[in-house]
């Protein structure tokens, strides 16, 4: 969700070896920038809760992740291609559009 609205970048790597106790995951440090031209997000409540419901159960297709959620139900359209897909197939443009456009039907 922060990609739609900041870059990233990679500063350095953090080895385990620092902290007390030592997490079993690496760490880094990273920069976010805002974006100059983000895209444009019509309802950030919509937006955020699309997003988290297809990564809940990011191992399914988002068809699947989307089954018992407020949008199991909706008609994509023109982004019906997006229900076989998982989540990390999908780039950050397409949620946004995707978002934008269930913004706009009144089937919520």
């Amino acid at each position: 969700m922060l990609g739609a609205f900041w870059n990233f970048e990679l500063c350095f790597k953090v080895p385990p070896t620092v902290f007390i106790p030592r997490p079993k995951v690496q760490s880094a440090v990273v920069k976010l920038t805002s974006k100059d031209n983000p895209l444009i997000v019509t309802n950030y409540l919509i937006f955020s809760q699309f997003v988290k419901s297809c990564f809940n159960r990011r191992r399914k297709t988002i068809k699947n992740a989307l089954s018992g959620t407020r949008f199991e139900n909706l008609r994509f359209n023109e982004y019906d291609y997006i229900l076989s897909k998982r989540a990390e197939q999908l780039s950050i443009s397409e949620f946004i559009n995707i978002s934008n456009f269930i913004a706009s039907t009144n089937e919520l």
